[in-house]
């Protein structure tokens, strides 16, 4: 079955289908607000707390529907919305110029429309484009630990470790007709842990004339030190024998780098 494109302009009088190469003449609109509250407990010691709200509104959405003659069409809409809403605390302890550590936990929520444009059709195309649901959004992450720092090591040696603990990313239930099977983004995978350090050592290059009056910082970055399993997919499909099974997981990489100090 092709489903023609329609597109409907959605205000307080009503829906309007309007008719092909007219624009839908409507902006999304964000609003976003944050409060903060920094407080330095001792000459080591500062603590912040934060809140941040954003909220959307006419957003596109992409929906299969009827159009008022009850024909199937794939239809775009001002209609959609967002809402998101974090809780930040955050400490830093600081003595000197050879330790600094940070501590920061984060609770947020994310809640939306899941068939708006950008996620149908970008970076591509989903070969299935289900009936749109209001829902716990794809990137939503309810609970966050960071704690991240530098410090000073032996032959000049700067160490820079960064521990990132947060809830599994949601995904949801399908059929053998890539249908929903429950309500949207209801499960989860586990919890993500990554360990990951950088060690960084600054140095002259004095036999080559276009970087003799500079610093080279050269460094390498381990990244999911402890090589703890955070799948990246996982068998979703109701039907399948290994429905549950997570895979895909990122194990332990390595990355240097070279950077130009001016």
């Amino acid at each position: 079955m092709t489903l023609p494109n329609v597109y409907a302009h959605v205000n307080g009088k009503g829906e309007d289908i309007l008719p092909p190469g007219e624009d839908l003449d409507s902006t999304p609109y964000d609003l976003t607000w944050s409060l903060e509250l920094d407080r330095e407990v001792t000459n080591r010691l500062t603590a912040r707390v934060s809140y941040l709200g954003s909220q959307t509104t006419n957003l596109f959405l992409v929906t299969p529907q009827h159009d008022p003659a009850g024909n199937p069409v794939l239809q775009m809409s001002n209609t959609g919305g967002s809402h998101y809403e974090e809780f930040e605390t955050t400490a830093r302890f600081h003595t000197g110029k050879f330790f600094d550590l940070n501590f920061s936990y984060v609770h947020s929520l994310a809640r939306g429309d899941l068939n708006v444009l950008s996620e149908v059709y970008v970076p591509f195309e989903k070969p299935v484009i289900r009936p749109n649901f209001i829902s716990t959004l794809n990137a939503d992450v309810p609970e966050r630990f960071v704690t991240w720092g530098e410090t000073k090591l032996p032959w000049k040696i700067t160490a820079s470790p960064v521990l990132d603990v947060h809830t599994g990313f949601p995904y949801s239930a399908i059929d053998e007709l890539q249908n929903y099977v429950g309500q949207p983004n209801s499960l989860r995978f586990p919890t993500f842990v990554s360990l990951d350090l950088k060690l960084s050592k600054d140095f002259r290059i004095p036999f080559l004339p276009w970087v003799r009056n500079h610093t080279v910082r050269g460094a390498i970055g381990v990244y999911n030190l402890t090589n703890h399993l955070n799948p990246r997919d996982v068998y979703n499909n109701v039907t399948s024998p290994y429905f549950g099974d997570f895979a895909g997981p990122q194990h332990r990489t390595y990355e240097p780098f070279v950077d130009l100090v001016y």
